[in-house]
């Protein structure tokens, strides 16, 4: 039996490691691209060339059927066995698809799937939980994917997850959409239920760099934990054939200077790095009131600065 079937035969019953898969795309030879972070080199798998599409996923143990089917995807998209429905290559001349496909590294290989104990897998080492922390960057996996996104700058960004990942239920494939207000987007999704009302939108992946002008359109999918693989393989190829199909237009942005000063009641450190991360600048931290230069153009700075949601995620007070 070849290398590429045994995969395909664990791929679709079971939790595999990391490790396993690494070696089983190396062995492919699947292309990969090495992109520096200040954590770690991060790598993601690549398909085609031009405008980047950016997937993530894993960041949780409940993520591991979407897992499997990313990194079938990658495969049969490469083998010269298709024992899955590829996607024909002219669709990758003119756009760049790039995989990530496990975020947080600790959940993922760690705990097996029959521990089921969820508060666990949806967490790092730290306890942290690193769906919901693209805003405070307190993980080092978050840490990773910010930096990674950042460097990309993808056009279309796709974090594909579980529902209970989300604390929801669902019964069939759900879809939360965001786009950049200064990008004209042509796309249709063909999803049948649209999730509203998502908690934390400054620390999910998708609306989060959306806010912060990294990228045009910003997609959270959602799966259905009891979906199989190959149903999770299905959905995630019409995600990708429409987005690969989308006609983006980014505008020329003008940047708008704004300063303001903010009071640091606690973890003024903190504060300092996550904000800098965020492309505000510190003009002067001398003391406990800080002042900052942010960008009116930059939706999540406004949302931090002038609608004052930095003041619910740290122990700050805005002054002016």
């Amino acid at each position: 039996m070849s290398e590429y079937a045994n995969m395909y035969i664990a791929l679709t019953v079971e939790h595999v490691d990391e490790d396993y898969i690494t070696r089983a795309l190396t062995e492919l030879k699947i292309p990969k691209l090495k992109v520096p972070t200040p954590e770690t080199e991060a790598e993601v798998y690549t398909i085609g060339q031009g405008e980047n599409i950016l997937i993530i996923s894993g960041f949780s143990l409940y993520d591991y059927k979407i897992v499997n089917a990313l990194t079938l995807y990658i495969s049969s998209q490469y083998s010269s066995i298709r024992t899955l429905r590829a996607l024909p290559a002219k669709l990758f001349t003119e756009k760049r698809l790039l995989i990530y496909p496990i975020t947080n590294k600790y959940s993922y290989n760690r705990y097996i799937v029959k521990t089921r104990n969820y508060k666990r897998s949806i967490v790092d080492e730290d306890g942290i939980e690193v769906l919901r922390d693209l805003l405070t960057l307190r993980s080092r996996y978050t840490k990773t994917l910010h930096s990674l996104i950042k460097n990309i700058r993808p056009h279309i960004l796709i974090t594909v997850t579980t529902d209970k990942t989300l604390g929801i239920e669902l019964d069939e494939p759900a879809i939360n959409m965001v786009k950049n207000k200064h990008s004209k987007i042509e796309i249709s999704i063909p999803i049948t239920r649209e999730i509203d009302n998502l908690k934390d939108v400054l620390q999910l992946p998708h609306t989060h760099h959306t806010y912060e002008n990294d990228v045009s359109l910003g997609l959270l999918l959602a799966i259905p934990f009891n979906y199989s693989v190959q149903d999770t393989y299905t959905v995630i190829l019409k995600i990708i054939e429409q987005t690969l199909k989308a006609k983006i237009e980014k505008r020329t942005l003008k940047n708008i200077e704004e300063t303001s000063k903010i009071k640091v009641l606690s973890g003024k450190d903190e504060i300092l790095s996550t904000l800098k991360q965020h492309d505000i600048e510190i003009i002067d931290d001398s003391g406990n009131e800080i002042t900052v230069k942010y960008y009116k153009n930059n939706e999540l700075h406004t949302k931090l600065i002038e609608e004052g949601e930095i003041e619910y995620y740290f122990n700050v007070e805005i002054l002016s």
